[in-house]
């Protein structure tokens, strides 16, 4: 379990599930935000999520809008370790990397990014 803890209570957090889940149901109308805002650029997702690939689909105006936005999976490379002790040479506070987690992570981050800009 992460070892944050609840600033109010002191207790530490279980899971950041919650918080995640949160920000996963915005994320669909925030990046409508981000092409209406940005419409030259192009958007480009990172996440620990093993299954998603994309992120479209979103309602606006009661209609379901399919603009896809290519996303990143780091989680594999990331957070798949036998021994949850391995975890804490890249992340010691399982929150933050340190400079060996920086580095697995750019590892990753140049792979997704040199087979979504070679499309």
């Amino acid at each position: 379990p992460p070892r944050c803890k609840n600033v109010e209570t002191l207790e530490p957090f279980q899971s950041f599930m919650p918080a995640i889940k949160k920000v996963n149901r915005a994320l669909p109308n925030l990046l409508d935000g981000w092409r209406e805002d940005f419409k030259n650029s192009r958007i480009i997702l990172l996440s620990a999520n093993n299954v998603t690939s994309e992120v479209g689909a979103s309602k606006k105006n009661g209609n379901t809008m399919h603009s896809y936005t290519p996303v990143i999976n780091c989680g594999h490379e990331m957070f798949a370790f036998d021994d949850i002790d391995e975890l804490d040479v890249y992340m010691p506070d399982r929150l933050h990397p340190n400079a060996k987690g920086y580095k697995l992570w750019s590892h990753c981050l140049k792979k997704g990014l040199d087979v979504i800009m070679s499309r």
